[in-house]
């Protein structure tokens, strides 16, 4: 890869995060290798400050620590004023869609994905619901449960349509 090719940010859903610190060593460490290559291929791993809660939340202690540093491997994105307001839009344009049932923090992460033109992995695939966004890679990563039996994370890059979203946050202004 060349050095001065430019890297685009890969927001990491908080359930590929807890995946990657699974008790499961064959599982953290397949999602941990998704996270290198990834890398290598000129992505910047970064999270949305609500990844840190969500990831975080009920944890204390050593288990928190243990958390929080695997945390700091990747680059926090601020919840600004303009996330929670572009979240407060995508939140009408589900409703539109008759998609309800999104979390407020996976909203949060898609405003700051499309804020940062970046894309997200999740393996939650109806928090990224189309048309607003499009799957740009579909990544199964197998891994192993007591050292015999084959089982598979279905992991998804997805890209926010920003042309569509536009588009139709424009022509609600109208």
């Amino acid at each position: 890869m060349s050095t001065d090719m430019p890297k685009h940010y890969l927001f990491v859903d908080s359930c590929v995060i807890q995946a990657s610190g699974d008790k499961n060593k064959s599982k953290s460490e397949t999602v941990s290798e998704l996270f290198s290559s990834l890398n290598q291929e000129g992505f910047n791993l970064a999270i949305s400050e609500i990844t840190v809660f969500e990831t975080l939340q009920g944890l204390w202690g050593q288990q928190a620590k243990k958390v929080a540093t695997r945390l700091k491997g990747f680059e926090w994105k601020v919840i600004s004023n303009h996330v929670l307001t572009l979240a407060a839009i995508l939140q009408g344009l589900y409703v539109q869609e008759q998609r309800k049932d999104v979390d407020v923090g996976d909203k949060i992460l898609a405003a700051t994905a499309i804020l940062e033109n970046g894309v997200i992995l999740t393996e939650n695939h109806k928090d990224f619901p189309p048309p607003f966004f499009t799957t740009k890679r579909s990544i199964p990563l197998k891994y192993l449960i007591d050292g015999r039996t084959n089982k598979t994370i279905d992991l998804a890059l997805y890209e926010p349509n920003n042309e569509l979203i536009s588009r139709r946050v424009n022509e609600n202004d109208k």
